[in-house]
């Protein structure tokens, strides 16, 4: 069969005398495998040479790059419809399979994210137990793709941060002043909290995201929002920054906002959140509630996820923010979600596969 095959010039391998040890294995491994999807698919027989040479490099690749998860790809990829198989092939000419993987696991990764920050910031039950609450703006650093996509891949800036601080009294009197605040439990923590970007989007141009994050119980209101401005102004007239060349973006965001504040978030002819634009566009000062900016980010992700069909909830968003994040969450936390996986991932779905009630 695999003499024919080559003849056929179908063969996933080039003929080769000297081959390691792990070439060989994988060459026989394909070759009993490819064996046996030549039954497993009733078609295969019926293909054409370029489709059944795609089946069987998509196999090849599995086995070298994946082979925890040849079952799946046999059943899922191998047994697309002619149609899938012709689509999928047609992408495979302008970009690679690892490519298309990791796209689709940027997609499920927001909507996990998306998902746990939920359960953060309004679920009686897991948001004093899932996350503390004064390290949230250090996974949001690197989520910073929620507020602007933009900054999807920017870090801060130190410069930024010095300046950022020099004009801090503009703000009022904050909680995270060197002062612990307790919180209802008795633990105690940080609860006002900024973050910065900076991104260089054009040559000689450069885009600062500012992100204010006031505890849930403040609202934002007149105060809030007059602060916010005048912050806003006197970072972006410092003389550390070439006005000319600097675009800013200040978001404060916290769960709620007074009827003041969502006249100002809601302007005729203005996006919403949009509370002030200077003449020159060069200045934006927002006003958003959690439930916008979640509600913005899962409306990004939606045309995506209807191809892609993912499913998060609460065990998938749990094990998400657990690996990418397990510094920043209190260490007994990370011992009893590990007991879980241990307990409940013992079958081959695993934590995402799990239903959310």
């Amino acid at each position: 069969i695999v003499a024919r095959w080559k003849s056929d010039e179908i063969y996933s391998y080039e003929e080769k005398r000297d081959l390691t040890p792990v070439e060989l294995a994988e060459r026989q491994v394909f070759d009993i495998i490819g064996v046996n999807v030549e039954d497993y698919l009733p078609s295969f027989d019926e293909a054409d040479k370029a489709q059944k040479k795609f089946t069987f490099k998509l196999l090849a690749q599995a086995i070298t790059n994946n082979p925890e998860s040849l079952q799946t790809i046999i059943t899922d990829v191998l047994d697309l419809k002619k149609e899938d198989q012709d689509d999928l092939a047609d992408l495979l000419k302008k970009t690679d399979l690892t490519n298309i993987i990791r796209s689709a696991k940027t997609v499920a990764n927001r909507l996990d994210f998306i998902t746990g920050l939920k359960n953060l910031l309004f679920d009686k039950e897991t948001k004093k137990t899932l996350l503390e609450r004064d390290q949230l703006h250090k996974i949001l650093q690197k989520e910073s793709w929620i507020f602007d996509e933009n900054f999807a891949l920017t870090v801060s800036e130190a410069t930024l941060e010095d300046v950022l601080k020099l004009h801090l009294e503009k703000l009022g009197r904050r909680c995270d002043e060197d002062v612990e605040v307790t919180r209802e439990d008795g633990s105690h923590g940080r609860v006002d909290l900024m973050f910065s970007l900076s991104n260089q989007p054009r040559i000689g141009q450069t885009d600062h995201l500012i992100v204010e994050l006031k505890r849930p119980s403040k609202k934002i209101d007149t105060e809030v929002l007059s602060q916010i401005e005048s912050y806003a102004f006197a970072v972006s007239e410092d003389p550390h920054f070439e006005k000319t060349s600097t675009h800013w973006k200040f978001i404060v965001v916290s769960n709620d906002m007074d009827d003041y504040a969502k006249k100002r978030a809601h302007q005729a002819n203005r996006p919403v959140g949009l509370t002030y634009v200077d003449d020159d566009n060069r200045i934006e000062v927002w006003a958003l509630t959690w439930t916008d900016v979640l509600h913005d980010a899962e409306a990004r992700l939606q045309f995506i996820n209807k191809s892609l069909s993912y499913r998060a909830d609460h065990d998938s968003a749990k094990a998400y923010l657990t690996k990418k994040y397990e510094q920043y969450i209190p260490k007994a936390k990370v011992e009893v979600d590990k007991k879980e996986v241990a307990t409940e991932g013992g079958d081959n779905d695993g934590l995402a596969g799990k239903s959310s009630g």
